[in-house]
């Protein structure tokens, strides 16, 4: 907790972190990080405490959040849902990672082929971890190995090797795919949710990223700085359960109180959950929601998601 060992766990997890690190040392800016299967959270928490990153990270264990309570970083975030290759899908389409963390997880969805596609489109820089070649006492043993085998004809980088913790003898490789990802589809997950008559159209967005610089451009030429973190209409289509909901509603009323003019659309899907705050955006383009409803159908919709499926 917070460089403290509280207790021992099955595998190592330093020398893999030390694999990963010169890729999260490339950035003089904050970055986003998405640990997916993150476990007990030791990667997106150690990435979060010593490089000021938001770390977003997914597991269905509930014990990921009670981590991130003891940590108490402020940019952590966590979700308890298990993945499907359709929810990696709806986030490579509306989220936009500067790095992704794979460790150790594809081999255990059924639907692997698909994730993995899903993965490489939802960042700049995705790090895939596997079971190696005669693993032969991994989860799913023979569609671990096929997995290997795409990993290798997939164009990525070996950066490393680390023993597996479950056959001896044998080493897990590490893979690094860096496909510079420009752009995304959509504003927010799951849009079919929100209406019944459908989601509205969507303006492209691009997005400019270097180690030094973010940015989104829009169709009409605007450009705007890029807030890292989560879409807050994602967090609670994946059951985000850190920080908790109170805290979240909170920062909500915050963010609605700090508006510096109407905003026009404050909902959930305009709002960055950055860990332990909030950011407003996509402010002023439309003047059709009164801020006040938008902030009471939000704080409504952060204790049950459920309530803007019939709207």
């Amino acid at each position: 907790m917070r460089g403290a060992t509280m207790e021992q766990g099955d595998r190592s997890c330093a020398d893999r972190y030390a694999l990963i690190r010169p890729v999260l040392e490339q950035y003089q800016r904050q970055f986003t990080v998405w640990d997916l299967g993150a476990n007990l959270g030791y990667f997106g928490c150690r990435i979060a405490d010593e490089f000021g990153a938001v770390s977003v990270m997914v597991d269905q264990r509930p014990i990921l959040a009670e981590v991130c309570r003891e940590n108490a970083i402020p940019t952590t975030i966590a979700m308890t849902h298990r993945l499907t290759a359709k929810d990696l899908w709806e986030l490579a389409y509306s989220e936009h990672a500067d790095v992704v963390l794979a460790l150790n997880v594809l081999h255990h969805m059924p639907d692997w082929r698909e994730a993995l596609d899903a993965i490489l489109a939802l960042g700049e820089n995705v790090i895939v971890e596997t079971p190696g070649k005669g693993d032969a006492e991994s989860a799913n043993y023979k569609e671990s190995q096929e997995l290997l085998r795409v990993l290798y004809g997939s164009g990525g980088d070996v950066i490393g090797e680390s023993p597996s913790h479950v056959t001896q003898g044998v080493k897990r490789p590490m893979f690094l795919f860096r496909y510079g990802k420009c752009s995304v589809a959509s504003s927010y997950a799951y849009r079919e949710r929100v209406r019944a008559r459908g989601p509205h159209p969507v303006r492209p967005h691009t997005i400019d990223s270097t180690p030094a610089t973010k940015a989104i451009h829009y169709g009409d030429g605007e450009s705007r700085p890029w807030h890292h973190g989560m879409n807050l209409w994602n967090w609670l289509q994946m059951g985000g359960t850190y920080p908790d909901r109170g805290t979240v509603q909170a920062q909500a009323r915050a963010v609605a109180d700090a508006l510096p003019g109407e905003h026009g659309d404050f909902k959930p899907w305009n709002l960055i959950l950055q860990g332990q705050t909030l950011k407003a955006i996509d402010g002023g383009h439309r003047r059709s929601v009164d801020d006040a409803q938008g902030l009471a159908q939000t704080v409504a919709w952060i204790s049950d998601p459920e309530r803007a499926y019939a709207n």
